[in-house]
Order: structure tokens, then C-alpha cells, then sequence
């Protein structure tokens, strides 16, 4: 049995290098800061993690879904905000009586993202995304005031230069919009 242990620790280190792709995303409520998931996206620079901070209503965390098909790898993704509620995806601004907000991914474009994050900004809006990151959405609390919020990724390295897609398309084929989301209390 001992020596069975370290094996099985060696193979649950190798687990997250088969798993690179990001497949999709799940959003997450909650009703209290302290029911944050584990593995819920980080805002890059320390901020919080909350969607609605500042906003009140629900709290409500992105946690990434991961893969290691790269066919099934996520290539963009497309912000949705609007006044009417779509019933089968996730609202983002849950619970705060504003516009409905909503994160889709795209896929069949030629970039396949491996990390996502968020990236919060008090001061002016962005288009240029933080370091380590080769994209970013649209701002995610547009039209809400307060802060700045994108969803910021990195493109899987190939040992070639990289053409990032954009905030909101996928490159080369037809979009798919799928939403992989999930309401938890």
C-alpha cells in the first residue's frame, strides 16, 4: 500500500497536464462571500472575484470547465448584454435589477485557450489585456458604472506566433454558442 502512494500522487500531478483546454464555463451563486467554489476564476490583480461587486444582488463566481480535447477546446468568448433574460443561460448580474449580462463561448477557430482569469479595472477602461494574457472580452459591467470588468485569456503556445481571434469571434469556421452553465445556492 506504501508504495502505491506516491504513485498515486504522481498520477493526480499529471491529471492537470492532459486537462489543458478550457471546454467551457460554469457560473456559480451564491448568497454569502464565503461560498466562493473552489477554483472559481482570480482577478489578475488581487480585486475580487465577485461578478456583482459593488452591485449587491447574488454573489456569482466563473469557475472554468476543463478538457484535453482540443477539439472541444473553447476559441472565444461572446458577451451578451441585454434587458430581456435568455431562460437557459446564466445571468452574471443575478439578483441586481440592472441589464442581464451573459458569457458564451465560441469554438472552431484555430486558437484554443488554456487559461482564463478576470481582470478588474477602477481608473479607465482597457483594450489591452494584462501581461500573461493574449486576449479579453468586452467589459462585462458596461453601462453599470463602478469598475471595469473583463474575462482575459491565454491562447495555447505552439511554437508559433499566435493571432488572438478577439473579444468576441472565433476564427475560421461557424460559431457555435453553447452555455455550459450551472445555478448553484
Amino acid at each position: 500500500m506504501v508504495a502505491i502512494t506516491p504513485l498515486l500522487a504522481l498520477a493526480l500531478a499529471v491529471v492537470p497536464a492532459f486537462s489543458q483546454f478550457i471546454s467551457g464555463i460554469q457560473v456559480v451563486y451564491g448568497t454569502k462571500a464565503d461560498q466562493e467554489p473552489p477554483g472559481a476564476l482570480q482577478e489578475v490583480t488581487g480585486m475580487h472575484n465577485d461578478m456583482n461587486y459593488q452591485f449587491g444582488g447574488d454573489f456569482v463566481w466563473l469557475k472554468p470547465v476543463y478538457s484535453s480535447d482540443p477539439n472541444g477546446a473553447v476559441t472565444g468568448w461572446d458577451l451578451q448584454i441585454t434587458n430581456k433574460g435568455i431562460p437557459w443561460a446564466q445571468d452574471l448580474a443575478a439578483g441586481t435589477g440592472g441589464d442581464n449580462r451573459y458569457i458564451f463561448p465560441t469554438y472552431g477557430g484555430s486558437n484554443r485557450i488554456t487559461r482564463l482569469a478576470l481582470y478588474r479595472l477602477g481608473a479607465a477602461p482597457s483594450r489591452i489585456p494584462p501581461p500573461g494574457y493574449d486576449a479579453m472580452s468586452d467589459d462585462i459591467n458596461k453601462g453599470r458604472g463602478k469598475t471595469f470588468l473583463y474575462l482575459v485569456w491565454k491562447y495555447e503556445t505552439t511554437g508559433h506566433k499566435l493571432k488572438p481571434t478577439g473579444s468576441n469571434l472565433a476564427a475560421g469556421g461557424s460559431q457555435k454558442y453553447i452555455s455550459d452553465t450551472v445555478k448553484e445556492l
